[in-house]
């Protein structure tokens, strides 16, 4: 019981102690220096009760003032706890950002409130563990299982925490392959969600010199590294694909190639890969003809032969996540399949998708049918 108390308030317990101290202390010797003065003036016989008040004193200032100043620390941390519970059923975002991680843009990211809750109790615990400074392998344990679940949850914000956290963990042990995933997606991909695209950038840079000090030290590089970083320059190419479109199909090809000239071509992970970059080549053409998003269409033939393309693209996606039964990422290739076809007019497409769509809908644990694409 003791020592759940001392763990849970430890800090209020010394700083309590500390003040109780200093304040008994400042009082003895005041104590102390009054006897003497009655010494001084000629008083033979000081009080025996007035001397043995100067330990009294002491004796009963030091506990009262201790459980005074505890009982209202406590109190206080009571209240802040109360105030960030109510936060939550008002739906009012408080919680603090990561001190390295700047977000200045305001996202429309999931706002039930009990997700929230759920990403922010986590995110929370992963920064207890990395002020604790010895728990570096569970933090990483903990963020590769539910990294995912706070992606499919929208909570952009947290994972930039949990990214921050994460980071820390894996320089501390030297874990690189983390180290890269991490870089690209926690702190690159989620900081272009959040409209960041400068500090997504700068992530996604800081892992390719990560992964060429591997390279260039003759490191043997894991299947991990490798495709974190193609998944790198995937990300680069979307983060550009409205300024530099060129330059975003460069990137794509260079992915697409490397990952169908690896040994473990064939492996469900490679694949996915493989999808996920016909998906982002059909995505950055419709962020280039600004199809991407709400109900825009396509100008002239040169912009429907553009989207034609770009829905050869997507089939190509769709057709691999349906061979691997990915239901949710089958779903995410439909809806932009279907964003494509509804940019031309192409009303009778749109139609013959919506079955499926519902299909896969009923199916995904995750993802609803106004999932952004």
């Amino acid at each position: 019981m003791l020592k759940i108390l001392w763990e849970k308030y430890r800090k209020i317990i010394i700083s309590a102690a500390s003040i109780a101290f200093v304040v008994t202390g400042s009082l003895f010797g005041a104590f102390r220096y009054f006897l003497d003065d009655i010494s001084k003036v000629g008083i033979e016989n000081t009080s025996i009760i007035l001397i043995a008040l100067q330990w009294v004193i002491p004796i009963l200032i030091f506990p009262t003032l201790f459980i005074f100043i505890f009982s209202i620390r406590v109190f206080h941390m009571i209240h802040k706890n109360l105030a960030s519970t109510e936060s939550f059923s008002e739906n009012k975002e408080t919680e603090p950002l990561a001190e390295d991680t700047e977000l200045c843009v305001e996202i429309a990211e999931n706002t039930d409130p009990c997700a929230k809750k759920f990403a922010l109790a986590f995110v929370d615990f992963i920064e207890i563990l990395r002020k604790r400074g010895t728990n570096n392998k569970q933090i990483i344990a903990l963020r590769n299982n539910l990294s995912r679940t706070l992606y499919v949850l929208e909570c952009y914000k947290e994972m930039v925490r949990l990214g921050a956290s994460t980071l820390d963990a894996a320089s501390v042990i030297g874990d690189n392959e983390t180290k890269i995933e991490v870089l690209i997606d926690e702190l690159g991909w989620c900081n272009f969600l959040l409209s960041n695209n400068e500090e997504a950038v700068r992530h996604v840079d800081g892992a390719f010199d990560a992964y060429n000090s591997l390279k260039e030290g003759g490191r043997e590089l894991s299947l991990r590294i490798k495709l974190a970083y193609l998944k790198g320059l995937r990300h680069l190419a979307i983060i550009n694909a409205k300024n530099n479109y060129s330059q975003s199909e460069i990137y794509l090809n260079e992915v697409l190639e490397s990952l169908k000239t690896l040994e473990e071509k064939e492996s469900q992970q490679v694949q996915v890969d493989i999808a996920q970059v016909y998906h982002a080549k059909a995505q950055i053409i419709a962020i280039n003809l600004n199809i991407d998003k709400d109900e825009n269409t396509a100008n002239g033939e040169a912009g429907k032969d553009e989207v034609y393309k770009a829905i050869d693209f997507v089939k190509k996606a769709y057709d691999i996540f349906k061979r691997i039964d990915d239901t949710d990422r089958s779903l995410k290739s439909i809806l932009l399949h279907y964003r494509l076809l509804e940019s031309i007019g192409d009303k009778i497409g749109c139609k013959l998708l919506q079955g499926i769509i519902e299909d896969l809908s009923n199916k995904s644990i995750w993802i609803t049918k106004d999932i952004k694409t």
